[in-house]
């Protein structure tokens, strides 16, 4: 309550003036019946009745009409979405009536805190980047992997929202987290190869440095094999096209060979010649950007063949099955625990018995310092690397879709200014204000700044009011004397 001093002020008093008086008694409870109205309409009927009832010279007209603008939206509402429980169910109840909102500051944080509502709906399986950046800004890219991933599997669309999971790897990758299991068909097939799959392994790339530097063994280990499994496994197709041959070929992270398929290509494999089965010598160009780095394939496929002592043959075929590549480069890297692990997880066909018993015996033997050889040279990842480490991405900072910001953009940077994020404050304006970065970091942003936002967004506000609780007495009266 405030109180004036009347020995330091005196304020006018006109005495024609109407005396605005806060609305009571059953007054009062219409206002919160008009706040409570799930449809616009009804809240509409609510206003005209009320004004019905109030006097023109009513003390408590001018609170009523004040009130009722903004219910229906005539007036802009205060804060943003999240800050009042009552102003965020007007603007959800006026965007699920006409379909626009006069402002999206903050409904990322408002979406993710009301997940549930939402998270199984068909809408959210069409806006699944806003989705993602909605869960990302309130649990952190590590649960929104999760739930993106889990989500889009249960759907059967994970291969058309696989460079949204690339991306939110990346993301948890430079929070020092790891899931392996999100790696499930999102690594390029070998069979694809060009400027497209190129693009697509560059946040894989830029996972592995972040958690490399993180000192997170498993990860690194888990991408690492993944990148030289593809890369063995689009040589050995393309020794079969020279030789007439179909077999099938898994990606990372599908369905493993079965005894029929392994057996098929064993029999390929050790039925050639040494000399033009090596892979130091066969393997074709890196799947990847040549200036981008990554694992020496050549390198690692020659470390294996001494550390194993076996032939070129059991090399290939090491790389042909997730869980004896990754024990393989765990052994490599001198971690024999890891790689005993990972072997004993692993189920093989009986076709690639040799290569599994030769790792192990290997691994059993003794590893007696890491032999993983370095990586190859990598000046534009470097680059991309540290900006992504810096500066923050707008619609993540911000709490809001930056493409829809409009001329709120303003406000919601001073607004994160004022709230003491100096520090970012200062990352984000050079992002906003060099569009050479922005260029070269959106393609690893969560959400972009693409148009075609708006509509997907108004439907995942839908959804949520939809499963949304009107708000309770208590909080609409807090709401009208905030208006006061």
């Amino acid at each position: 309550m405030r109180r004036l001093a009347l020995a330091t002020a005196s304020p006018e008093v006109r005495h024609d003036a109407v005396r605005q008086r806060r609305p009571r008694g059953p007054l009062a409870v219409s206002l919160v019946a008009l706040l409570q109205a799930r449809a616009l309409d009804e809240a509409l009927d609510v206003a005209q009745a009320l004004l019905d009832t109030v006097p023109h010279d009513d003390p408590q007209r001018p609170s009523v009409e004040r009130t009722i603008a903004v219910a229906v939206g005539r007036d802009r509402l205060p804060a943003r979405w999240g800050a009042d429980p009552v102003a965020d169910w007007l603007r959800a109840r006026l965007l699920d009536a006409t379909g626009e909102g006069a402002s999206w500051l903050g409904v990322l944080s408002w979406l993710g805190r009301n997940t549930e509502r939402w998270a199984g709906s068909a809408e959210a399986l069409e806006a699944m980047p806003l989705a993602a950046a909605a869960l990302v800004t309130h649990d952190g890219p590590a649960r929104a992997l999760s739930t993106v991933s889990a989500t889009l599997r249960r759907a059967r669309r994970i291969k058309d929202g696989a460079g949204l999971v690339r991306v939110l790897v990346l993301r948890a990758a430079l929070a020092g987290v790891f899931l392996p299991e999100a790696l499930h068909k999102i690594v390029p097939s070998p069979r694809r190869g060009g400027a497209p799959v190129a693009e697509a392994w560059k946040p894989l790339l830029l996972a592995r440095r972040a958690l490399a530097d993180a000192g997170h063994v498993v990860g690194t280990a888990h991408l690492t094999a993944a990148l030289i499994a593809t890369d063995v496994r689009r040589g050995i197709m393309g020794d079969l096209r020279l030789l007439g041959r179909q077999a099938r070929i898994p990606s990372w992270g599908s369905r493993s060979l079965d005894e029929k398929e392994a057996g098929e290509l064993h029999a390929i494999v050790h039925g050639r010649e040494p000399a033009e089965a090596a892979p130091a010598t066969r393997l074709p160009s890196a799947p990847w950007p040549a200036e981008w780095g990554g694992p020496d394939t050549r390198a690692v496929s020659t470390a294996l063949w001494r550390l194993i002592a076996g032939g070129q043959g059991l090399v290939r075929e090491v790389f042909l099955h997730d869980g004896l590549a990754l024990a393989a480069v765990h052994a490599l890297g001198g971690h024999a625990m890891n790689a005993l692990s990972a072997l004993g997880a692993s189920r093989t066909p009986p076709a690639l018995d040799e290569a599994r018993t030769a790792l192990a015996r290997a691994i059993h033997g003794g590893l007696d310092a890491a032999t993983l050889p370095a990586d190859l040279p990598s000046k534009q990842a470097d680059a991309v690397y540290r900006q992504l480490r810096e500066l923050p991405e707008p619609s993540l900072a911000l709490d809001t879709p930056y493409g829809l910001l409009g001329a709120q953009r303003a406000e919601a940077q001073h607004a994160l200014q004022a709230s003491g994020r100096l520090q970012e404050f200062r990352k984000l304006r050079l992002v906003l204000e060099r569009p050479d970065v922005a260029e070269a970091l959106a393609p690893f942003w969560v959400l972009g700044n693409e148009a075609g936002l708006e509509r997907p967004l108004v439907d995942l506000v839908r959804v949520t009011f939809a499963q949304l609780a009107p708000p309770t007495p208590d909080e609409c009266r807090l709401f009208l004397r905030s208006l006061e």
